[in-house]
């Protein structure tokens, strides 16, 4: 959600969107329990990292994407993204700001 509110805010600049879900070890401090959830959905439906890398590298260097903006890719294939609310992004991105201390 995040990003989504990022991109917003890069307008006009090219950035687009990530590779879905890579193996990494993003998530070695959760709960174990959602630990084993989290890898067995990574077998099924993950990339290894130079799969997920794959798809970054393609972003930041072809033509076919240039431009775009607030779009979400996997695979080098744009792709519909069910976590999209706009007032949940901009919530989440004014509560990232009020614990930054920018001042």
């Amino acid at each position: 959600m995040l990003t989504w509110a990022f991109a917003r805010r890069l307008d006009g600049s090219g950035v687009t969107m990530a590779p879905g879900l890579v193996q990494t070890g993003l998530y070695r401090d959760i709960p174990s329990s959602m630990r084993l959830i989290i890898r067995i959905m990574g077998l099924f439906f993950g990339r290894s990292v130079e799969q997920g890398a794959d798809t970054a590298l393609w972003l930041s260097s072809s033509s076919d994407v240039e431009g775009l903006n607030g779009k979400f890719y996997e695979r080098r294939k744009e792709v519909p993204c069910m976590f999209r609310n706009l007032e949940a992004e901009e919530t989440l991105w004014r509560t990232c700001e009020g614990l930054m201390d920018i001042s």
